[in-house]
């Protein structure tokens, strides 16, 4: 067996030197069949807007500084997260304001929809969340429950325009994502501790035991929870405008509620948070 292809191979000067005694054939384009005219006319130039806008914002965004001009216009035009509200019915959850926090961390603009049945003052109450740009009331009788089949069909539907959807680590946050994610046909981020860019977080694994960095792909939608215990919730002076919005989906057929349980969350990182499990049955 010749191991000499495992060698490692260097080029040597005497080469070099013959190579470059060696005689260079000149070939005329037109032999080619190509031709040196300019093809192209010019008739404007001028600065695209997204770019402008990128340059005056690019004090404020401390990551756009080493973006190109086409990721200025997907980072500052395009960007701009989506957040789910958890409420039981009566008041919001504070995870929807750690949420907020965590999507103001990337520092993108954010809205909130609240889904569910006569959301009315929840909404109102998202709405008060600091830098919150507009509330979404999906208001149906079929959403009052948290299912999650019923609850994902809502946010695909207004998940345009929207680079990013997030959610809460909660009960309801880890039953609801991953079926939004599904839906849109990407993979989900769990449990976003720390922001290091757009789409680079840090999150931990091993029950806390190890952090490990997760950097998403620019191309698609990113779907990820929120892990709530590593974010303070944001103030609540804000005055976001309030939009009613009725259902786009039918009920589902296939999927019945059943009940809600809580108890004491005694798991790592659970900050004395209450534990719910969501009960449901499949129809048929």
């Amino acid at each position: 067996m010749d191991l000499r292809l495992n060698e490692p191979r260097f080029v040597k000067l005497p080469d070099i030197m013959k190579a470059k005694r060696k005689p260079l054939d000149v070939i005329p384009l037109a032999d080619l069949g190509v031709t040196s005219e300019n093809d192209l006319q010019s008739h404007n130039t001028h600065r695209h807007p997204c770019v402008r806008k990128a340059l005056w914002s690019k004090t404020r965004l401390n990551w756009s500084q080493n973006l190109k001009p086409a990721d200025w216009c997907r980072g500052i035009i395009m960007s701009r997260t989506l957040i789910i509200a958890e409420h039981d019915g009566a008041s919001l959850n504070p995870s929807t304001a750690k949420c907020a926090n965590c999507a103001n961390a990337i520092g993108h603009e954010f809205d909130i929809v609240v889904i569910g049945s006569s959301v009315g003052d929840i909404a109102n109450q998202a709405a008060a969340i600091d830098g919150a740009g507009s509330v979404f009331a999906i208001d149906a009788d079929h959403l009052a429950n948290p299912l999650a089949v019923n609850h994902a069909a809502e946010v695909v539907a207004m998940a345009d325009g929207y680079s990013h959807i997030f959610g809460p680590s909660t009960t309801y946050g880890r039953d609801l994502m991953p079926r939004i994610a599904a839906l849109l046909g990407v993979n989900q981020v769990s449990d976003i501790s720390e922001v290091e860019g757009p789409y680079h977080f840090k999150r931990p694994i091993y029950a806390g035991n190890a952090i490990v960095d997760v950097q998403a792909p620019e191309s698609v939608t990113l779907v990820a929870t929120v892990r709530v215990a590593s974010w303070k919730a944001l103030g609540s002076t804000g005055n976001a405008s309030v939009e009613q919005r009725s259902a786009a989906s039918a009920p589902s057929t296939h999927t019945r509620y059943v009940g809600l349980e809580s108890g004491g969350g005694e798991r790592p990182g659970s900050a004395g948070s209450v534990t719910r499990s969501f009960r449901w049955s499949r129809i048929g």
